[in-house]
């Protein structure tokens, strides 16, 4: 027999779980409409939030994941779940990041390539004179 202290807290871990996942799920969605968050980066959000939804509102499932990975609470296994969608998360970005890194270091060489032509071309034009808009 589970003791009514053990139900009583999983009850509200498990309402503050669903409650905390949907104000997320709810979060991301308004910053896409309002073109703060970029599709691309949003869906994986969107998959974290809909992996925290579901686990938060289906209780068996989460008790079930609690014991295929050895925990002895649930809450254990819903920090294990969040961390892993954070790592995923961290290296999509990290890819992001480094090809928006390389993306501008082929522009800033192009742009020095173009005023390296256009002082060859006009040469009365002094090399740091601000281009016009």
């Amino acid at each position: 027999m589970i003791p009514e202290a053990v139900v009583a807290s999983v009850n509200t871990f498990r309402a503050v779980s669903i409650t905390i996942s949907v104000l997320f799920m709810l979060a991301v969605i308004e910053f896409i409409r309002r073109n703060r968050l970029k599709e691309r980066y949003a869906i994986l959000w969107l998959g974290a939030g809909t992996a925290l939804v579901v686990l938060s509102v289906w209780g068996t499932l989460l008790v079930e994941v609690t014991r295929l990975l050895g925990f002895d609470l649930p809450s254990n296994a819903l920090s294990l779940v969040i961390l892993f969608f954070l790592i995923v998360i961290v290296f999509h970005f990290s890819i992001a990041i480094s090809m928006e890194s390389e993306r501008t270091k082929r522009l800033a060489q192009e742009v020095a390539l173009l005023k390296e032509r256009l002082r060859c071309e006009a040469p009365d034009i002094p090399p740091d004179a601000p281009s016009e808009p």
